[in-house]
């Protein structure tokens, strides 16, 4: 028997922002050879100028809203579809750095264990593929729905989201003389001690430090580039920056803090007079007045440590 109007209303006023759709194949369009194609594992050769269309399926199975709340429970006259995009597995590696570093503009990381996957793979929201379906898709049978952010994960996709498509623009020299050195060091210290932690080791201050970060906020003026890591109680525990009473041992933040900014300003060197700042904040403790002034650290495709060859689950050609 199918859904009524107000049942309709009833599942999409039940779904947000964040939410995991089991959604299957998607369509995409194009024109000429694409990436796309290859990606799909598509046989299909292409001439320049021949416009195609394959159905593919991501291989995870799900999929991630991308409308905002306000446009799923508006009608269907109005708002007929849902954006969303493919959840895809990436290496463990890789999903630290996501999780840990600086944003990429591409890749969000969702919480590691939300739909099971190989111990060696991290789910990540892709929003290099992004794609529309009916809302009245969702009154199948088979459809199935999971909330599987907490609020404050919620918060940030969303904040990442938004800025993923109007996000603050640095200057091109800041980005590849300052930002782009200084994301791979930061990127580095994650890698060394992600590498320790799987092996049991204790990583050094920095790698604990960097580690425990939720995210990065930046600003720039002239020649002094600040940068803030935003830690909070919860995410220092998990890397012995709390005492039993969840206080944070500021002398073993402050090791590591001045160490990861000793390293970055290394790397930047004097000629070209840049000076990088790194502060350590609970978001509690940064006052208004700066934080509205600050930016989600995004890097563009240009200086992007995180573009690079890495394995990720493809998706499926279903033509």
């Amino acid at each position: 028997m199918p859904e009524t109007k107000d049942q309709l209303s009833q599942i999409l006023a039940g779904l947000s922002q964040g939410d995991l759709i089991s959604h299957g194949a998607v369509v995409v369009t194009g024109l000429g050879p694409s990436s796309v194609l290859s990606a799909a594992g598509s046989p299909i050769k292409v001439s320049p100028e021949e416009l195609w269309s394959i159905t593919a399926e991501s291989e995870v199975g799900w999929y991630v809203v991308l409308s905002q709340d306000c446009d799923i429970v508006r009608s269907v006259a109005d708002e007929p579809c849902l954006l969303v995009c493919p959840l895809r597995y990436v290496d463990k590696d890789r999903w630290l750095q996501l999780r840990h570093g600086p944003y990429s503009p591409r890749e969000f990381p969702f919480p590691e264990n939300v739909v099971g996957g190989p111990d060696s793979k991290r789910p990540v929201a892709d929003v290099r593929l992004v794609t529309s379906i009916d809302k009245n898709a969702m009154q199948a049978p088979t459809m199935r729905t999971q909330a599987v952010l907490a609020d404050p994960q919620r918060e940030r996709f969303s904040s990442w989201l938004a800025n993923r498509f109007d996000r603050s623009a640095f200057d091109d020299f800041v980005v590849d003389h300052v930002l782009k050195p200084a994301a791979a060091a930061i990127q580095n210290f994650i890698a060394q001690g992600g590498r320790k932690m799987a092996t049991g080791e204790m990583p050094n201050a920095s790698g604990r430090l960097c580690l425990s970060v939720d995210e990065w906020l930046i600003r720039s003026s002239g020649s002094i580039v600040d940068a803030y890591a935003v830690v909070s109680a919860e995410s220092c525990i998990a890397q012995g920056l709390c005492d039993d009473d969840g206080n944070l041992l500021e002398g073993e933040i402050e090791t590591g803090r001045s160490f990861v900014e000793t390293k970055i300003q290394a790397k930047l060197g004097a000629r070209l007079g840049y000076v990088f700042n790194l502060k350590v904040k609970t978001l509690p403790a940064l006052p208004a007045s700066i934080y509205r002034g600050l930016s989600p650290w995004i890097l563009e495709s240009h200086g992007d440590p995180l573009n690079q060859q890495v394995e990720t689950t493809p998706l499926r050609n279903t033509n």
